[in-house]
């Protein structure tokens, strides 16, 4: 769309109004929807992310018009202020974790002792769960949200980030090169290291 508005010389005015003219279209459909077709659209929204979904991915969809129906109506809820989740959708082992993506607005990357649990490298067992967020969010002193939560900046490439469950991770080398900084203990270093060759 920014490709075609360069094109046809638009203002950022210009750009702007038509998306917001978009949106609004797209809001009142939604309420003309079928709760069938509601409920297909909410599927199809949170079917990759465990579940879950953001209060921006349903506007983007335009389905903010029916979030609060459809609460009512149990067939979602909000786990965390503007993060949805769909009532019946099977729990997972990583839940939690896509939360915390899902909080992080999708610019985080799970590492340190969580990227080695993810990879199932060691036996490590922590009781927190580390994130890094890019550098650029460092200005603003996040603060994380739960005393479980620890939280690092650093940007990292897209080639030493994976994704070993339906959240990014920083990959296997990068999660030991981040560990030896960090001080993992030279036993569990070695032993990430042994599991991560064998695999």
């Amino acid at each position: 769309l920014r490709e075609f508005a360069k094109q046809m010389e638009w203002s950022h005015h210009d750009l702007a109004y038509v998306l917001h003219d978009a949106a609004n279209n797209l809001e009142a459909l939604a309420e003309h929807f079928t709760d069938e077709d509601v409920r297909s659209r909410f599927y199809n929204l949170a079917e990759t992310q465990e579940g879950l979904f953001t209060q921006t991915q349903a506007q983007e969809a335009g389905l903010t018009p029916v979030i609060t129906r459809f609460i009512e109506a149990g067939y979602i809820k909000e786990v965390r202020p503007g993060i949805f989740r769909l009532v019946n959708f099977p729990t997972t082992e990583y839940e939690h974790l896509t939360i915390l993506w899902l909080w992080s607005q999708q610019q985080g990357v799970f590492s340190h002792e969580t990227a080695l649990q993810l990879w199932e490298l060691s036996d490590v067992l922590t009781r927190k769960i580390h994130i890094t967020l890019p550098t650029h969010l460092e200005q603003f002193n996040i603060l994380p949200p739960g005393d479980k939560v620890e939280i690092y900046y650093s940007d990292v490439p897209s080639h030493k980030r994976s994704w070993p469950a339906n959240v990014p991770a920083t990959n296997p080398a990068r999660t030991l090169n981040d560990g030896a900084r960090r001080h993992f203990s030279p036993e569990l270093l070695q032993q990430a290291l042994r599991q991560g060759i064998s695999k």
